[in-house]
C-alpha cells in the first residue's frame, strides 16, 4: 500500500512528537551496551583523560543529577531526537520516510552507545539550517560546537564549499575528480596528519561497522537515483551532501575512521530521498520509487542490526534502569 506523506502541519507535528516519544522510550528501556558502559565508568570514576570538553561537561552534569548509566543514555537520546525532530520538521516533505531512513541507516543506533558522536551529529543537524541559508559564520560556529563532542565533526566544514549554489555539472565533476586524485596521491601524508590529530592506532584496523564497500555502493546508488529521478533538486544542499558522502566513503576504504565521518553527510538522505519521491509526477513511477526506497532501507536495517552494531538485536531488548 502506498504510504502517503502528511500534508497538514498538525499531522506532521503529531507524528514527529509521537515518533520522538516512542524512540526515546525504546532507548530508555534498552540495556547499556558497548561504549555506553565505558562512558558510565568514566563518569563514575570522574576520570575523563583526553575526552572532549563538551562531553566532559555534559557527562558531569548528568551524573550529578542522576548517577546512573541511564542518565547519559537519556541525555544523548533527548538531544539527538530533538535535533532530528527539528531537522525533519523544517526540511522534510515526508516525515514518516525521513524517520524510517534515520532508523534504517543506523544513525539512530549511535545514540545507544556512541554518545559523543551522537551529540556531534545532533549539532550538525542544526548546522544544516545555516548551510541552506548560506550563513558561513553561524554554520562554522555550530560545527565548532559539535567538535567539542567529537573531532570528526570538523570534517562537516567541507559541506560549505561543496554546496555552493549554481555550480554547473562540469565544475562539480572536476572538483570531485581533483579531490579524489589528491587523496590517492597524498593519502600517506593524510594518514600521518590524521594519526597526529586523532592519536588512534585503530585507524589501521578493519572497521567493525557496516562494510565500507557496501556503504559506498549504497551512496553511489542514492546519488545516481537522485540525479535521474529528481532533476529539479540538483542544487539541493542535501543532494550535494550525499555526493560528498560518497567521496569520503571512498577514502574510508583506506581510513576506517572515515566510516563515521560519512554519517555527517549521508544523513542528508533523510531529506534528499523524500524530495526525490515528491518530484515524481506520475503516480505509477512514484509507487515504484517508493517501494524501492522502503525495501532498500529495510534491507540496510536488517544488515546493520545483525552486523553493524555491538550486541546486534540484543541492543534493543528492553531493560529497566
Amino acid at each position: 500500500m502506498l504510504i502517503r506523506p502528511m500534508k497538514t502541519a498538525k499531522r506532521r507535528h503529531v507524528f514527529i512528537f509521537v515518533a520522538s516519544v516512542q524512540l526515546f522510550l525504546i532507548a530508555f528501556f534498552s540495556p547499556i551496551v558497548s561504549d555506553a558502559q565505558m562512558y558510565a565508568d568514566w563518569a563514575r570514576m570522574n576520570q575523563y583523560g583526553n575526552t572532549n570538553f563538551g562531553w566532559k561537561c555534559l557527562s558531569k552534569a548528568m551524573w550529578a543529577l542522576w548517577p546512573n548509566a541511564k542518565s547519559l543514555l537519556c541525555a544523548v537520546s533527548v538531544i539527538s531526537l530533538y535535533a532530528v525532530a527539528h531537522f525533519v520538521e523544517k526540511h522534510s516533505k515526508d516525515p514518516f520516510l525521513s524517520y524510517f531512513i534515520y532508523i534504517c541507516m543506523g544513525i539512530w543506533a549511535y545514540s545507544f552507545f556512541v554518545f559523543r558522536q551522537a551529540i556531534a551529529f545532533a549539532v550538525c543537524l542544526v548546522a544544516y539550517d545555516y548551510l541552506v541559508d548560506r550563513d558561513l559564520r553561524k554554520f562554522t560556529i555550530m560545527v565548532l560546537i559539535a567538535s567539542l563532542f567529537h573531532e570528526t565533526a570538523l570534517f562537516f566544514l567541507l559541506a560549505y564549499p561543496f554546496s555552493v549554489p549554481q555550480r554547473n555539472d562540469r565544475a562539480k565533476v572536476c572538483l570531485e575528480i581533483v579531490c579524489t586524485v589528491v587523496f590517492l596521491v597524498f593519502y600517506r601524508q593524510l594518514l600521518s596528519v590524521m594519526l597526529s590529530v586523532f592519536r588512534n592506532g585503530w585507524l589501521y584496523e578493519i572497521s567493525e561497522e557496516v562494510d565500507g564497500v557496501g556503504q559506498l555502493t549504497i551512496l553511489v546508488v542514492m546519488t545516481v537515483a537522485c540525479y535521474l529521478l529528481d532533476a529539479g533538486h540538483r542544487e539541493s544542499v542535501f543532494q550535494k551532501s550525499i555526493e560528498l558522502a560518497g567521496l569520503l566513503q571512498l577514502m574510508s576504504l583506506h581510513f576506517p575512521l572515515m566510516v563515521r565521518m560519512v554519517h555527517y553527510f549521508d544523513i542528508a538522505a533523510m531529506i534528499a530521498l523524500p524530495d526525490m519521491l515528491e518530484a515524481q509526477n506520475e503516480k505509477r513511477n512514484k509507487r515504484v520509487v517508493q517501494a524501492i526506497i522502503y525495501i532498500s532501507m529495510l534491507c540496510i536495517y536488517i544488515f546493520s542490526l545483525n552486523y553493524g552494531f555491538p550486541g546486534g538485536a540484543a541492543a534493543y531488548t528492553p531493560s529497566l534502569p
